[in-house]
């Protein structure tokens, strides 16, 4: 199977949020001082109704419903769609 690319979103908005709350999933490297989430990704058995396929969510290191953050998707690219566009000015946290 040759590798393909697929095209999704990840909700800035909702990791900045969990990151605020201290979410189990971020951590900060010792080695490089960087900041990183684990996150887990996993291919649905059928698409959603969006005609996504692959989901992606915070793994947590605790099994609590709060600790349960969705933030993005993906699908195979010859159903991608344009995105909206976004100015500088969004309230990102970098």
């Amino acid at each position: 199977m040759a590798n393909k690319p697929m095209h999704g979103s990840i909700c800035m908005t909702d990791l900045s949020s969990a990151f605020k709350k201290n979410h189990s999933a971020f951590n900060k490297s010792e080695k490089n001082g960087k900041l990183y989430a684990n996150i887990a990704v996993w291919m649905n058995d059928e698409p959603d109704q969006y005609g996504n396929v692959l989901s992606f969510q915070l793994n947590s290191k605790k099994d609590a419903p709060d600790e349960k953050v969705y933030f993005g998707n993906a699908k195979m690219p010859d159903a991608a769609k344009p995105a909206a566009a976004i100015s500088a000015s969004d309230d990102l946290p970098f």
